[in-house]
């Protein structure tokens, strides 16, 4: 059997590099270099047992990635500004931004923040379970060659997080019921969400209150509704809450699913109706229509959605949901105390609902997960 020498030693300098950059980064991030500032190129050199080739090339990879910044002769430190000068990776599940409203928005809060100058977010699209789908493979190669300094990932499974974890890399993860070891979490507070949106009924004096959610939403939130409703004292039943498939072929559906069940012959009628997924509220506007009712002389619709300070779409609906300005913002300062802290902090930040025309800072609170 023969062997390419080249090619063998070009993969074993790679794999040095990869070594002394990941070495390198964690004593970074450990705090180990109290004064913030990286020892010399000898000292480093000899710690090491490589050559000053080997370790210039590898700070040269990790200033790169926004970690140190150079001052030539005296010396190399620890970036003060690691907040404002970090790339940011951003995985995306949908292959395309305008397939699902959240993710949209998140493209729009990331694109008006790389051209503000304030920060760089490079995101990354059709990330899903399969390895080969979307953007995933270069995702990979990007965390490996040190792009990024560090990953935003929206409900991963076990699999998917396992395939972008480094220890040196942080990651923040949206997610509620499960925790995995070496990230933080950042997660809307649906709860609040409910709790927001029946006061909101309340306040415009409606009662009779109906439900349209996802199928696959949590039976907890299910319960919270029915035992708020009472506590409350507003009226709603089991015909008023109904879920709908969230995929494209099954969204139209759930139009007919309001038109329906504001069709029947209940002793009362709900006049509002909560819709807990913006993807489906114009659906349920449909079904409405179709059933013969006015919007909001016969039912109001209190909605879900995603939005940031610059969106213009609430003037005619009220909507209650989440500032994703604000999450993303929460996203890099969380990522950017992970390198000037050099540790992970085991908890949860839960970010509460607001009334999207307020533009109120929405408040965070914080519960530590157990790590699975």
């Amino acid at each position: 059997m023969y062997y390419n020498i080249e090619y063998i030693l070009i993969i074993g300098i790679f794999m040095l590099y990869c070594k002394i950059i990941e070495k390198i980064k964690e004593e970074i991030l450990s705090g180990t270099y109290k004064d913030k500032r990286l020892p010399n190129r000898d000292t480093l050199c000899n710690r090491y047992n490589v050559t000053r080739n080997t370790v210039q090339n590898a700070i040269d990879i990790i200033m790169q990635a926004g970690l140190l910044k150079s001052h030539g002769r005296n010396g190399t430190e620890i970036n003060k500004n690691l907040k404002k000068d970090i790339t940011i990776g951003i995985a995306i599940q949908s292959e395309n931004a305008k397939d699902d409203s959240l993710f949209q928005v998140i493209e729009s809060v990331a694109q008006d923040i790389n051209t503000s100058k304030s920060g760089k977010f490079k995101l990354y699209y059709g990330i899903l379970q399969a390895p080969e789908s979307g953007d995933t493979k270069q995702l990979i190669q990007d965390i490996d060659a040190h792009v990024i300094s560090g990953l935003i990932l929206f409900w991963p499974t076990k699999e998917m997080f396992n395939r972008f974890y480094r220890n040196w890399l942080p990651i923040i993860c949206t997610i509620e019921d499960r925790f995995y070891k070496g990230c933080e979490y950042l997660a809307p507070n649906h709860i609040s969400l409910i709790d927001k949106m029946l006061n909101e009924a309340l306040r415009i004096k409606r009662r009779n209150v109906a439900l349209l959610t996802n199928v696959k939403m949590k039976k907890t939130y299910i319960d919270y509704f029915q035992t708020a409703i009472e506590q409350k004292g507003l009226v709603s039943c089991d015909d008023w809450i109904q879920g709908s498939c969230l995929c494209k072929k099954a969204l139209p559906w759930s139009g007919k699913i309001v038109e329906l069940m504001m069709k029947q012959n209940f002793k009362k009628k709900p006049d509002v109706l909560l819709v807990l997924n913006e993807s489906l509220r114009d659906y349920a506007v449909n079904g409405i229509t179709k059933a013969g009712l006015h919007i909001p002389r016969d039912i109001e619709i209190i909605s879900h959605c995603n939005f940031y300070k610059n969106s213009n779409k609430f003037k005619k609906s009220i909507y209650i949901g989440f500032d994703i300005q604000a999450m993303v913002n929460e996203y890099a300062e969380m990522i950017g105390n992970r390198y000037l802290e050099g540790k992970i902090n085991s908890r949860v930040k839960v970010m509460e609902a607001v009334k999207a025309d307020e533009h109120k800072k929405p408040s965070i609170d914080f519960f530590k997960p157990v790590n699975s």
